[in-house]
């Protein structure tokens, strides 16, 4: 009796469904109209990968100033300062670090590699758009312009613009457009070889 009822649920499902199934791909994938005949777009171009893009090429100047907000946990900024370059997170990695010999054996795939030192292998680890490996969770790290380090695992917030800070609410109009115009023309040092100080004077 089970097995009439199954039987008769599939078939239903097969003559409801069909249509849609046969129309849109399995699952409804595919290029398709929903219930009000609304096609669904074909994008030209993706907004998404033109943000990835512009995020890489700006994370990837090494002449390029940021800034960085640590808070506390009760949510006040308790240090700001300077970043030159990007933030890194303390997981990302230049080298893979799981080897695997041949096939994966679980569907995964291989890729060759080869380290600095020229030592080859195999790894089902990928390289990730900016060059590394790993992920990025656990403490970042970054640089002032002075080349002195500092790491935080805590919560954080990044800008290309410096803000005013008499509240930890952040607001886009609340600039330090002083520190900004210092700020270009910092970078411009940079991009021209010289070094600058943490106050953005040419050393």
């Amino acid at each position: 009796m089970k097995k009439i009822i199954v039987g008769a649920v599939l078939i239903g499902f097969l003559l409801i469904g069909g249509n849609a199934l046969a129309g849109c791909g399995f699952l409804g994938l595919g290029n398709c109209q929903n219930e009000k005949g609304t096609t669904v777009p074909k994008i030209e171009n993706s907004i998404e990968r033109a943000n990835i893009a512009k995020k890489l090429q700006i994370a990837n100047d090494p002449n390029t100033i940021k800034w960085i907000y640590l808070f506390s946990e009760t949510g006040q900024v308790i240090f700001f300062s300077p970043v030159v370059g990007k933030v890194t997170s303390g997981t990302k990695r230049l080298e893979p670090i799981e080897s695997q010999a041949g096939n994966s054996g679980n569907g995964g795939y291989v890729k060759s590699y080869c380290d600095s030192e020229g030592n080859c292998g195999d790894t089902n680890e990928f390289m990730q758009a900016d060059g590394t490996y790993g992920q990025s969770t656990g403490y970042v790290f970054w640089y002032d312009p002075e080349g002195n380090e500092y790491q935080w695992n805590g919560t954080y917030f990044i800008s290309t613009i410096p803000l005013k800070i008499s509240t930890p609410i952040f607001n886009f109009r609340d600039v330090d457009k002083e520190t900004l115009t210092k700020q270009k023309q910092a970078e411009d040092l940079l991009r021209k070889g010289h070094k600058i100080d943490n106050n953005f004077n040419q050393k």
